[in-house]
């Protein structure tokens, strides 16, 4: 009886530390989004080893958890851990408060974890809100880029930057803090860069934006 109690018991401390390694969170929750478009999400994530895939899933529930006006977007992970971008539909409903539903799941649609995120408003035209929390006028050029690429935006805040490049899966492949930037304006080096899609995520404490480009 003693050993058979023994082995219970690390069987339940196994299951619980391997749930415990199971987290999702959302890095850039708007506050404002516009109806009928798309907001590219950008999530970090921890998934249990032994769990080979895992799907990942972002939701826009109404305030009042009903059907209308609900869109969603999900993607499949197979690393352990890992930054992703996810693009997900805003609902064509304007409406105060949306809710955000984050989800890890295995492939049988089993919960992981689940979190949410609450204050988004889907609005007709983006007010002064997303004006505060994204860097005005971003641009990236060239696009498509080879062996380097240069931002320019307009803002306010202190003459430096992070930037953050992503595979088009999420793999963060270059962390640059503090960049040193001139009137607004930096350049990061590809040369080591395969040719493809990416991501850029250039922030500046808690203002930020996230673009797309081509290397060729």
């Amino acid at each position: 009886m003693k050993t058979k109690l023994h082995l219970l018991f690390i069987a339940t401390l196994l299951s619980l530390g391997l749930g415990a390694q199971n987290a999702a969170t959302i890095d850039n929750q708007p506050t404002e989004v516009v109806a009928n478009s798309t907001y590219d999400f950008i999530i970090t994530y921890t998934k249990d080893p032994a769990i080979t895939e895992a799907r990942i899933q972002v939701k826009f529930n109404t305030p009042a958890w009903g059907p209308a006006g609900v869109t969603y977007g999900n993607t499949t992970v197979t690393a352990d851990s890992g930054t992703i971008s996810l693009s997900v539909p805003v609902p064509g409903d304007v409406a105060d408060d949306y809710i955000l539903e984050l989800q890890l799941m295995e492939m049988s649609w089993a919960g992981l974890t689940q979190d949410y995120y609450y204050g988004t408003d889907v609005v007709t035209t983006l007010g002064t809100s997303d004006l505060e929390t994204n860097l005005s006028n971003l641009s990236v050029y060239p696009n498509p880029f080879s062996d380097s690429f240069s931002y320019q935006f307009e803002s306010n805040t202190s003459q430096s930057v992070d930037v953050e490049l992503f595979t088009i899966t999420g793999q963060k492949i270059k962390d640059i803090k503090n960049a040193t930037i001139s009137n607004n304006r930096g350049t990061v080096n590809t040369e080591n860069l395969s040719k493809g899609m990416y991501l850029v995520r250039i922030s500046s404490g808690d203002i930020q934006e996230t673009k797309r480009l081509i290397k060729n």
